[in-house]
């Protein structure tokens, strides 16, 4: 079997990677993505809507065009914002803006 990457875009971002060139990097091995913002760029678990996030996601998914990337991107909850559904449709909007604008 062939062992892939899940590319975390928040973890990768808050241990000090670039997401982007860990996406560009490893681009034979990346068979999955979590999407979801980060409020504090030393904490991965620090989840926000990726509208408020610290990270800019539009280099992310620029890499993804790049290698062309046709895998899944899903967003990821984190405990930060639980109870707040709110995020679900603010950030797939967003993130799907991205995604046409590339």
């Amino acid at each position: 079997p062939k062992m892939g990457l899940c590319v975390d875009m928040a973890y990768t971002y808050a241990d000090g990677f670039d997401p982007a060139e860990t996406v560009r990097a490893y681009r034979d091995r990346v068979f999955d993505c979590h999407v979801r913002g980060i409020s504090d760029p030393k904490n991965g678990s620090s989840g926000c809507n990726a509208l408020e996030s610290v990270l800019d996601l539009r280099p992310v998914f620029r890499a993804l065009a790049e290698i062309g990337y046709t895998g899944c991107c899903g967003l990821e909850n984190a405990a930060a914002f639980p109870h707040n559904p709110a995020w679900i449709p603010q950030s797939l909007g967003y993130s799907q803006g991205l995604i046409d604008s590339i």
